[in-house]
């Protein structure tokens, strides 16, 4: 009876998730045409920022319970997916994703560098106050370079001539913002009901984190990477799923360490994570230096690494 009731829960929240992020992409690209910003800004400062509350909900809890472990597998688990399922299913559903700037290519390499680094600096097996310290200023470098190159993204929203009607905005930003809410909530519905589920059977919490929670966590971004890119607001993705890694990395991480300090003791997550977040991101830059984009067969490339993550993750756990 208990787990029919998760269920329902998991199921409802995936309905409302996909009506939200509908809601808040097509009123995020409303507010962005009135302000004239640039789309992969939109995507990459803002709703990467925003999409990335989750993680951060999640990392804060888990640190202040003194269970930052789920912190870690949420994190890395939600890069993963980020950089194979999101993005796979985002291009079979959407069409190819081109990346020609080289300011957006710049982004990709950042952004696999910051999936990187915390495993790196998990080599001795614990995060420690310091460790979370050099993530923080890894995010200020980020924040200045960002600031530093967004001038040479292309593609701008092209604002209309007419004159600025701000009761306008304000309805697009209400909805956009109440789009946004219904995002974290749902999203939190699906985490709470996939970890009760994993629980209930008795797995490792850091498992769950890697797989449950953040799955629950990246959802999100699926939803609001499939309206973008179905929608043909294609640099508002990529922007989208750089700066969630960026910041999933950086700024989640390393405050979860600052709060609770801890040792993974659970090398398999550890070896398997670097492994698969080292292949997700060397198979982005191939992709996208072979031919400046990710079609539809590399995307199911994508999608088989993320599939054989999720089981290896099941043999080890």
């Amino acid at each position: 009876m208990i787990p029919l009731f998760y269920i329902s829960i998991f199921i409802l929240s995936s309905l409302i998730l996909a009506k939200a992020g509908s809601l808040a992409v097509a009123n995020l690209i409303m507010i962005a045409e009135y302000l004239n910003w640039k789309k992969f800004v939109v995507g990459s400062l803002i709703m990467g920022l925003l999409s990335s509350m989750p993680e951060l909900f999640v990392g804060l809890s888990s640190a202040l319970s003194q269970r930052p472990t789920l912190a870690f597998g949420n994190i890395i688990g939600a890069n993963i997916i980020l950089l194979t399922l999101v993005s796979s299913t985002a291009v079979l559903l959407g069409g190819t994703i081109t990346l020609k700037s080289r300011s957006i290519q710049r982004s990709l390499m950042f952004s696999g560098f910051y999936a990187l680094l915390p495993l790196l600096l998990l080599v001795d097996g614990y995060f420690s106050r310091g460790d979370g310290i050099i993530l923080l200023i890894a995010l200020g470098f980020y924040l200045r370079e960002f600031f530093i190159h967004q001038k040479k993204f292309s593609k701008v929203f092209v604002q209309k001539k007419a004159t600025k009607n701000y009761k306008l905005f304000f309805k697009y930003f209400t909805r956009f913002l109440i789009g946004f809410l219904f995002l974290i909530f749902s999203a939190q519905g699906m985490v709470f009901s996939a970890s009760r589920l994993a629980l209930t059977l008795d797995l490792p919490l850091v498992f769950v984190g890697a797989v449950a929670v953040a799955l629950g966590t990246s959802l999100p971004e699926l939803s609001f990477g499939l309206r973008s890119v179905i929608m043909k607001q294609k640099q508002m993705f990529l922007g989208t799923l750089f700066g969630s890694i960026a910041l999933n990395s950086s700024l989640i991480l390393g405050l979860t360490c600052l709060i609770a300090p801890f040792r993974v003791y659970n090398i398999g997550l550890f070896v398997s994570g670097f492994i698969f977040t080292g292949l997700a991101v060397l198979l982005f830059l191939i992709f996208f230096k072979t031919g400046d984009k990710i079609t539809k067969r590399e995307a199911k490339v994508l999608l088989f690494v993320y599939i054989l993550f999720f089981i290896i993750q099941v043999l080890i756990k």
